[in-house]
């Protein structure tokens, strides 16, 4: 299928790209793997496509002593391929490499997976559990967004028309993470079910991908508690906060114990493993 008329803008800044957003019906293009899918199923007609992909303060990704910050152009490979995120935040690697092909991850970006905002992102549940923030910036100047705040449903952010994600920033926090992935198949399907947890030392943090209309995350203080405590404080925290429904990837009743196995997996390698709960 033959790909609708749109304008198509390559900004060389930010401002030129905030400027360029707000003209009616404008979409930003970073890697453009969900999006052109969209234009070519005709889910998605917009009047302007916004390049971002020139701008070069959006290709940064740094690490300091206390936070990492992803640029909006970095891809999903520049991410799990950097020494320094997988020494210092082995979590993202770990979930981005379960992200659809090494050919797909080449081009997608890590901001574009969570500006999407499929309830399935394999990169939400990860920066959830880390406790990132987006910065944005438009015509009205720039705002950071928990990004336990950006979701708000199916396919849905809360940027407004004229907005940019220019990065995602996350504090480097000492512990351990883990994230797993279930799909019908191998390769590069889409996640249906992904668990993501962390635990500082004190605090268990959790988040959970399409269980829900968005990502979803929640913790609690762990400090004094045994492990059959935390995993059945987890269970009950994470059961009140999922709605897992029936669709093409999976069943509900089959998400919601898949939910049940993963976090009993990745609570006894992050917990256990560590020899600081038993």
């Amino acid at each position: 299928m033959m790909l609708r008329k749109f304008i198509y803008h390559r900004p060389g800044s930010i401002d030129e790209a905030v400027k360029m957003l707000g003209q009616p019906n404008a979409r930003v293009l970073a890697g453009g793997t969900d999006i052109i899918v969209s234009i070519r199923n005709g889910s998605m007609s917009p009047s302007h496509l916004v390049d971002i992909k020139g701008i070069k303060e959006l290709k940064n990704l740094q690490i300091s002593d206390r936070e990492l910050f992803i640029g909006a152009a970095v891809t999903i490979n520049e991410l799990i391929e950097s020494r320094e995120v997988r020494e210092k935040m082995p979590l993202l690697a770990e979930a981005g490499a379960t992200l659809a092909s090494h050919q797909v991850r080449n081009r997608a970006t890590v901001v574009g997976n969570l500006c999407n905002a499929s309830p399935a992102a394999d990169m939400a549940p990860a920066l959830l559990v880390l406790n990132a923030a987006v910065d944005a910036r438009g015509k009205n100047g720039s705002r950071e967004i928990a990004l336990k705040d950006f979701f708000t449903g199916v396919k849905r952010n809360c940027l407004l028309p004229d907005e940019i994600v220019t990065r995602i920033r996350l504090p480097l926090a000492k512990g351990r993470g883990r994230y797993l992935k279930k799909s019908r198949s191998r390769g590069h399907d889409l996640s249906a079910v992904g668990v993501a947890g962390f635990y500082d030392g004190t605090t268990v943090r959790l988040a959970v991908g399409a269980c829900a209309p968005t990502p979803v995350c929640c913790e609690f203080d762990a400090a004094g508690m045994k492990y059959d405590e935390i995993l059945e404080t987890a269970r009950e925290q994470v059961k009140a906060i999922i709605n897992p429904i029936d669709d093409i990837r999976a069943g509900k009743e089959y998400r919601a114990a898949i939910v049940d196995i993963y976090l009993e997996r990745i609570l006894g390698d992050i917990l256990q493993q560590e020899g600081d709960i038993t």
